[in-house]
């Protein structure tokens, strides 16, 4: 994070900017027109990055955003890579704004079967859980990065497997026992979180929708008290 001792406070860049002209440009020749290679737009794509990385670190911020430049629309990019999901037609939408109206159709996303992961030749593509977190991890310390996200489920493999320097923030925290039915599966207690190795935790759903969610975070905030006394 960005250091400051003085308002305004500390804050890092962790998503989209605006895409330069000559990307405008270039995503519309390739997509729209087939009037140039995925390998020119690539080369467009990573000017802009670079511009973009140096910018940021201009300001001085540490964590840095590619901008999102090569990404098509929020979740399609991977939605579009499972098996029996495939992208058809578009909503389409109309935009008013000062420069006048903008037409806009977001894609839409049809299962067209039971989604699965998709089938890579690759060998460098794990197929199992474990072996994946491993090498994704392993690959981010060797990249400079300092830390990943990852299942509580994971955080004791990563411990065993990987560099201590790593730290570990872990999502999906359940302090209680009677998750929603669709709940996401890969799920720990603050305590197991801990006690498997996370350095950080992310706690979301316990606290919004808890009925008293100023409770449930006091609540939480106590477990971890708990966990280590005098600190």
């Amino acid at each position: 994070m960005t250091t400051r001792t003085q308002p305004p406070y500390r804050a890092d860049h962790v998503g989209s900017f605006l895409r330069p002209k000559e990307l405008l440009e270039a995503r519309d020749q390739h997509f729209k027109r087939n009037a140039i290679s995925r390998a020119q737009l690539r080369a467009v794509e990573d000017r802009a990055i670079r511009d973009i990385v140096k910018l940021q670190e201009s300001w001085g911020l540490q964590g840095i955003t590619d901008g999102e430049f090569r990404r098509t629309y929020f979740h399609v990019d991977f939605l579009e890579q499972l098996e029996g999901v495939a992208v058809k037609g578009g909503i389409q939408v109309k935009f008013h704004g000062a420069a006048g109206d903008v037409d806009f159709a977001p894609p839409v996303m049809h299962v067209t079967q039971k989604p699965e992961p998709p089938r890579h030749k690759n060998p460098n593509v794990h197929p199992d859980v474990e072996a994946l977190v491993l090498s994704r991890a392993r690959r981010a310390l060797a990249a400079g990065c300092a830390g990943v996200v990852s299942s509580g489920l994971e955080a004791k493999m990563l411990r065993a497997g990987v560099d201590d320097r790593l730290i570990v923030v872990t999502p999906g925290i359940r302090p209680v026992e009677n998750r929603p039915v669709d709940d996401q599966k890969r799920v720990v207690s603050v305590q197991d979180a801990f006690a498997n190795g996370a350095d950080y935790i992310v706690v979301g759903r316990p606290i919004r929708d808890a009925a008293d969610p100023r409770a449930a975070a006091q609540s939480i905030q106590a477990t971890i008290a708990g966990l280590f006394p005098g600190r």
